[in-house]
């Protein structure tokens, strides 16, 4: 089945999957149009983000766009944390009513066809690593890690992110707390603010990888900088 929808496309490097929750069917028609012949194939919905399915051929590459109707109405209105980026789409009041662990990004209605594909290739362009315990993936807004079967995923900080993807371009190599500072943008210069982002940031890593037996972790080399230990 996924061989034979994916022929037309073969002419593209990649084809990304989009699933959907929530939209009504003047929506689900505006993307379909505004995803023909791009990398996106826009699948049929699902009732809720619980039973939306774990990406097939490849881990980072679907995206699950959801109505922000959706997300207001149910105190969990997710059923269960998302195997892949969330983008909410609606109206821009509905912004501030929505729970920040809920979604990954935000597309405001009115959109365009170019406002939606840059959003989605922004949330598909995430980052792994593999550790022996499983894997770990990260964008934006957010980090998951997959261990077996299980999936656990919770939010970053921008500067969190910066510095978890500076630490991860080299696993087990030192990165100066200079070369960090500049990441983490957030941190203002300071170093008091660079640990205390660290420290969250090591809190987050921990809760992704409970259970993992060796769990990765950002060790401090005081004076030097951080390190990214995995195995």
């Amino acid at each position: 089945m996924k061989s034979s929808r994916r022929s037309s496309g073969s002419s593209r490097a990649t084809l990304n999957d989009l699933l959907s929750v929530g939209l009504d069917s003047y929506d689900q028609e505006r993307v379909r149009l505004a995803l023909e012949d791009t990398e996106w194939l826009f699948l049929p919905p699902v009732s809720r983000v619980g039973l939306v399915p774990r990406p097939v051929h490849h881990p980072l590459s679907s995206v699950l766009l959801v109505s922000s109707r959706s997300l207001c109405v149910e105190s969990d209105p997710l059923g269960g944390p998302s195997p892949v980026p969330v983008l909410a789409c609606g109206e821009p009041a509905t912004l501030e009513l929505l729970a920040p662990d809920h979604f990954d990004d935000f597309l405001a209605s009115p959109w365009t066809r170019e406002e939606l594909l840059y959003r989605l290739r922004r949330l598909a362009g995430s980052s792994s690593l593999r550790c022996s315990g499983g894997r770990l993936e990260w964008g934006r807004h957010w980090l998951a890690a997959t261990h077996g079967t299980d999936r656990v995923r919770v939010t970053l900080t921008p500067s969190q992110h910066a510095a978890l993807d500076l630490l991860a371009r080299s696993p087990g190599e030192i990165v100066a707390r200079e070369t960090m500072l500049a990441a983490a943008r957030e941190a203002a210069g300071t170093g008091r603010a660079l640990d205390m982002q660290v420290s969250r940031l090591r809190g987050r890593l921990a809760e992704v990888t409970a259970g993992w037996r060796p769990p990765p972790r950002i060790r401090s080399l005081r004076g030097d900088g951080y390190c990214l230990e995995i195995s």
